[in-house]
């Protein structure tokens, strides 16, 4: 299961229960959720989410969207195919803008002025990453210890399941 302890949601009295559930469904029970945004474009039409977990971006977009194209989406972006993230102000509501290693951009609505709230998480999680780089242990290793504490019967085979969906992620 999806961990939900405290989430950082932007507006903070909005209504996450439906997307917070979907969520749950769709990443690994290993992961944390850290910040949803959420933006309402127009009440006929939908809702656009900026959602962080701890290793990855997503988009989710719901509602009636003809206009633009696809009216479900669910994008992923992980924090290793980012190269920059910059935002840019728009009256009503702000752009994230993705800058990919691949060399293409993507820009994600988000709500007016939740900009510098959404690169402040994201550069605490950049900082987690690297501190836990600088302890010495990488994925790789961890999942060789991994393997060794599930060889001696130390974890269940759903501990050792989940655990190891987590390293894979971070490789």
């Amino acid at each position: 299961m999806v961990a939900v302890r405290h989430i950082e949601k932007i507006p903070e009295d909005g209504d996450f229960t439906e997307i917070i559930e979907e969520l749950k469904e769709k990443l690994s029970g290993t992961e944390t959720l850290r910040l949803i945004a959420w933006v309402p474009v127009d009440k006929k039409r939908g809702h656009n989410y900026t959602v962080l977990t701890g290793h990855r971006l997503l988009f989710v977009r719901r509602g009636n969207f003809r206009m633009v194209g696809e009216s479900e989406i669910f994008k992923d972006y992980p924090f290793h195919s980012i190269d920059e993230i910059n935002v840019e102000e728009r009256r009503g509501y702000d752009l994230l803008v993705l800058n990919l290693k691949s060399g293409s951009s993507k820009k994600l609505m988000i709500p007016e002025g939740s900009g510098p709230r959404i690169t402040s998480v994201l550069r605490t999680l950049e900082s987690e990453k690297k501190k836990m780089e600088e302890q010495g242990e990488t994925a790789t290793q961890k999942l060789e210890k991994l393997s060794e504490l599930y060889d001696k019967g130390k974890l269940t085979k759903k501990e050792f399941k989940e655990k190891k969906e987590r390293l894979l992620e971070e490789i």
